[in-house]
């Protein structure tokens, strides 16, 4: 995972194969950035907190009490906290 490229460089206008080194530089200047929209590591937490929603509702389908139902309640407050960040 760790060798997965963290932005894309894509050149305007598109360089040919056969393009001199001058063309499509990026020195050039013409030229966007692409990065993917979630970083693994800053989406880290909120992924531990879904994996965390599955474990808890399983427990609570096992168990149905109301200590764990009380605990997907506050699971699902929590992601729905972020969702609303995220969306915000």
């Amino acid at each position: 995972m760790g060798d997965q490229p963290r932005a894309t460089v894509f050149h305007f206008p598109p360089v040919s194969r056969g393009a001199g080194p001058e063309q499509g530089s990026a020195a050039s200047g013409h030229g966007v950035v692409v990065r993917p929209w979630r970083d693994r590591e800053v989406d880290a937490p909120c992924n531990q907190t879904w994996d965390e929603l599955l474990r808890l509702v399983d427990q609570a389908w096992s168990w149905r009490d109301p200590e764990t139902l009380s605990e997907v309640e506050a699971c699902l407050l929590r992601l729905g906290i972020a969702v609303e960040t995220d969306w915000s």
